[in-house]
């Protein structure tokens, strides 16, 4: 009785410790994040308006490596509940070697509390691409804004103002998308990136529901209560997002594993092999529509 008791408050305080550890990482993630997408938060701070979209657009695109860099530590940080995140270091560390054209991990399976030099070696490392794609969806999100803003000075262009809005959001998130792609793929070139983050972004639509749900209770909490907001929900904010985008990307990463014949990469981002699924290829009917893999080989 006394060996029971004893491992049953063993399993409780690993479990608190788990909890303890996640919410320890989530809290400084948010920290690192919040000074990795300051040019966002200072410019809604200061606006409180979308009519500013010029300045809001430009803040978007130069917080796309903070984004590009919270989402780095969210696929690698161990503690976190990180399904292909954890798989990836586990195979790692057991011998596996990674291909080069899909990054290592951004932060060691030992490293359970580490987030603040993860995460600003991940802004440094992924910063001109993350730029580059920030820029590209940046141009698009202004020249729709714009229209938008046209089409409301037009007795019949209002009609088109919802579809516009629609267009925005769809490029958002076909951004966050795209960050996903570069924190995966080190060498996939930006027109491939850009691509495929677009057609990505279509696909389980429910997901842009929820990232749009997150997005829009950050900022309006970062409006209402920016000090409570941006200390203690920044980190599962972010990892909410993360997740939600990630979830889209699975498609693309799912199908690149099949057409490089590499049977523990299939079971990577799969979580089964191929000789398990009987030679079923889930997913490989949309491969045909993402870019070829030399576009994100070195």
């Amino acid at each position: 009785m006394a060996a029971s008791g004893d491992g049953k408050r063993h399993s409780i305080g690993q479990a608190f410790g788990v909890v303890g550890n996640n919410v320890y990482v989530l809290l400084m993630a948010g920290w690192c994040i919040f000074i990795g997408i300051s040019p966002l938060i200072v410019m809604w701070l200061v606006v409180h308006d979308i009519s500013y979209y010029p300045s809001l657009t430009l803040a978007l695109a130069l917080s796309s490596p903070g984004i590009a860099a919270a989402f780095a530590l969210f696929r690698d940080q161990p503690t976190l509940f990180g399904r292909a995140g954890k798989r990836k270091v586990q195979m790692v560390d057991h011998g596996y070697k990674l291909p080069d054209w899909i990054a290592g991990p951004y932060v060691g399976s030992d490293q359970t509390a580490a987030c603040i030099r993860p995460y600003f070696r991940a802004y440094v490392r992924l910063f001109p691409r993350a730029i580059l794609q920030g820029a590209i969806y940046g141009f698009f999100i202004f020249s729709f804004s714009y229209s938008m803003q046209i089409m409301m000075q037009i007795n019949l262009g209002a009609m088109m103002v919802p579809i516009l809005s629609v267009c925005i959001l769809f490029l958002i998130q076909a951004l966050l998308v795209s960050l996903i792609l570069i924190v995966e793929y080190p060498y996939a070139k930006w027109y491939a990136v850009v691509k495929n983050g677009v057609l990505l972004s279509v696909r389980r639509l429910y997901m842009i529901v929820v990232d749009a749900v997150a997005v829009i209770g950050y900022f309006w909490g970062m409006a209402s209560y920016p000090i409570l907001t941006g200390l203690m929900f920044t980190g599962i904010i972010w990892y909410i997002i993360w997740a939600s985008a990630r979830w889209q990307a699975d498609v693309l990463f799912e199908a690149l594993a099949r057409q490089s014949g590499d049977e523990k990469l299939v079971e990577l981002y799969t979580g089964d092999s191929e000789k398990h699924r009987g030679g079923r290829g889930g997913g490989s009917g949309m491969s045909g529509l993402f870019s070829a893999m030399s576009d994100y080989q070195q």
